[in-house]
Parts: structure tokens; C-alpha cells; sequence
């Protein structure tokens, strides 16, 4: 298993909500690290070399935020972008690992930006970290969304038939595999899993996985505690690899694509970016620097000044909240006004991902929101 699915699986939030019979709702999220950081492949250390790769990595830094691809491209952040050296934080080299030269992505000349990863010619990393809040307001004033640190986890299912053989990818076979499946999810800020085992009680059967077994697979991922589910069809044949992909998440909604192409990672990058194009545009929201809205929000089973603490720590950390303030408190609970650059409902959708409140009753649109805290 590698270091970031063990690091993962520590991160993974199980929620106290229970599912309905039919379809998992959203059981677990990660909060993510290193949304505001990134490598790139430089040829050299040079100056110019360097604010290529600054500008490379601020725009994987704005693609991972948005949950959009191509984001960095459009006209109303060119000026953030003119400013890229500015805003970054720090940045250090490293030599590039030679299993990694395809994976990490390659920091483009002024006059041909490559069109996927290729390996660089002295093999070299930068890694850079920017501003947060300088990012977030670049975002902001151009109306693009935020998409918060905690995210939805997501199960792989992924069914494949090579040669004659048959099997399901699991958290302990095809490290290969499993690379580029990690790193792509990196790259896209998605927590993603893969299952622990596969023909045993309660495990994942390659017919179910091949044959896109709606309700079985939901089942899986209740087990595995994930708010969505990746289900994959793999397939390789006269060259070819090709994958019918299916992503499960909220009700149980199905969201459906393919990819073909020469080389495994293409198609596996393909499901990866299909998962996070999919759930960023349920998720990120689009936060305002000139309008906000006031929520109030009483939050019970607070007994202790930690209770209050954790609360407030959690209230204040969540994406677009400006403030968090105490109105009343009675015993056993407290009431917050939140003033928040997002809506009530965002707000509400964010607090759902996490594992410290939980709401009382479902209707967000009430004068005052209603929570607990959670053990």
C-alpha cells in the first residue's frame, strides 16, 4: 500500500449518518493537504526556467481549488498569473524520481506548452507553495469557485480483463497502477481508495464490478465508509485500452463516460479527472468578496468549554466563512452567527462532509440552522 493511501485512510472521516436500504448518501470526506502546493518538471535552474514553472504550478494549484480543468487558461486571471513569483510562498528543487518522469507534469516553454508530461531533460522538480488567501481572492473576484479542504472520498471499483485474466485492483496489487491512479487524484485534490479485499464475505466480485451491479456496488461503499463510488471497466484488446466509467455519488446518481487509449495511464487519468469534474460542480462554490450572508446556526450537546472550542474551531475553518461569532448560550448549547461569502446552503452542504456537527432536521431554508456535535 503506498504512503498516501496508508496517510488516507488515517484522514478518512466516517460519519454517524446511516444510509437508506438503496443508495449511500455522503458518509465520509479527507480533508485534503497540500491544495495550495505543487510540482513541476524544469530542465534547469535558471531564471527563466523558473518562472515557467512558478506559472506551471500556480496553475495546477488554481485547477486543484476549482476542481476545473483548464481553469488557469481563462483571461480574468492573467493578471494573478503575471504575478505568480510574487504570491509564492516557497519552492525548492529536488531530483525527479525516474518512476515519476510521466506523472508529474512538465513546466512548458514561452512557445510550446507540451501537451501531456513528458520527462525533462535534466530531471529536476520544483516544488511551490502560494498564498491561500491571495489565491482564494483571485478566484473570487474572477467568479470562479473554492472547493473547500474537505472533500468526498471516493472508492475505485476498477474491473480488468487483460489477456484471459480477470481481476478486480485492490489496495494490495499493480503498484504501477495504482501510481498513476494516486498521483492523478493528487493532482485533482480528490481522496480516493481502493478496496481492501475481493472474493471473500462481503468483498468485491470482479462480475459485479464488470457488470456495473448498481446496488451491489453501493453496498461496497458503504462498508468502505466512501461518499462516491468510481466504477471502472477496463479492457485491453489489439492495443487498445479502453474503460466504461461510472461515478456513483449523492443519492446514488450515475454519471457516465469512456476512454480509450495506447497507454494504461491515459485512461486511468481520464476516470480520475471525470470523478473530480463531477463532484467539484456539486461541491465548490462560488464565493463573493462584495456580498455575504448571515446564517445563525445553534449547535447543541456543547456541555464543555472544548465542546464550545471545537465548535467554533471547526465553524471558523470551513471554506467562505469570514466570521463566527457567539449570540446566546443556554445550557447545553450555543448559537453562532456566521457571516459567510457563500449561501446558507452551501454552508449546510459543506458542514455535511465533515464529522463534527450534524444537522437536526433538514430544512436549510429555517430562520435559524440547527446542529449537534458530534462525539
Amino acid at each position: 500500500m503506498s504512503n498516501y493511501r496508508a496517510y488516507l485512510r488515517g484522514m478518512v472521516i466516517a460519519l454517524s449518518a446511516l444510509l437508506s436500504s438503496a443508495t449511500p448518501g455522503l458518509l465520509s470526506a479527507a480533508e485534503v493537504e497540500g491544495l495550495y502546493e505543487a510540482e513541476i518538471q524544469v530542465a534547469g535552474q535558471g531564471k527563466a526556467e523558473q518562472g515557467e514553472a512558478i506559472r506551471a504550478a500556480l496553475a495546477e494549484v488554481m485547477m486543484k481549488v476549482t476542481g476545473r480543468r483548464g481553469v488557469a487558461a481563462l483571461p480574468a486571471l492573467a493578471p494573478v498569473f503575471k504575478r505568480a513569483d510574487q504570491i509564492a510562498q516557497q519552492y525548492r528543487y529536488r531530483p525527479l524520481p525516474e518512476d515519476m518522469a510521466r506523472i508529474i507534469p512538465v513546466a512548458p516553454s514561452a512557445a510550446q506548452p507540451p501537451a501531456r508530461p513528458v520527462a525533462a531533460a535534466k530531471g529536476q522538480v520544483l516544488w511551490v507553495s502560494f498564498d491561500p488567501a491571495t489565491v482564494n481572492q483571485a478566484l473570487r473576484q474572477a467568479g470562479l469557485p473554492v472547493w473547500g479542504r474537505v472533500r468526498p472520498v471516493t472508492l475505485i471499483l476498477l474491473a480488468m480483463e487483460e489477456q484471459d485474466q480477470r481481476t478486480v485492483l485492490l489496495a494490495d496489487s499493480r503498484p504501477e497502477l495504482q501510481t498513476i491512479l494516486d498521483n492523478r487524484a493528487r493532482r485533482r485534490g480528490l481522496p480516493v481508495m481502493l478496496p481492501q479485499d475481493a472474493e471473500t464475505e462481503g468483498g468485491v466480485r470482479f462480475a459485479d464490478v464488470w457488470n456495473n451491479a448498481r446496488e451491489v456496488l453501493l453496498k461496497v461503499a458503504v462498508r468502505e465508509q466512501t461518499a462516491a463510488v468510481l466504477a471502472g471497466r477496463l479492457s485491453l484488446r489489439s492495443g487498445t485500452w479502453r474503460v466504461r466509467w461510472t461515478l456513483y455519488q449523492g443519492g446514488g446518481e450515475a454519471v457516465n463516460w469512456e476512454s480509450a487509449a495506447s497507454v494504461p495511464q491515459d485512461v486511468l487519468e481520464a476516470g480520475i479527472d471525470g470523478a473530480a469534474d463531477v463532484l467539484a460542480k456539486r461541491f465548490a462554490q462560488v464565493l463573493s468578496d462584495t456580498a455575504s450572508t448571515t446564517v445563525l446556526m445553534t449547535v447543541t450537546n456543547i456541555a464543555t468549554l472544548d465542546d464550545y472550542a471545537r465548535a467554533m474551531n471547526y465553524l471558523q475553518s470551513l471554506a467562505g466563512v469570514m466570521e463566527a461569532g457567539v449570540v446566546r448560550v443556554k445550557a447545553g448549547s450555543v448559537t453562532f452567527r456566521i457571516l459567510t461569502r457563500g449561501s446558507d446552503t452551501g454552508l449546510a452542504q459543506t458542514i455535511a462532509l465533515g464529522s463534527v456537527l450534524s444537522a437536526v432536521g433538514s430544512d436549510t431554508a429555517a430562520p435559524e440552522l440547527k446542529y449537534i456535535l458530534l462525539p
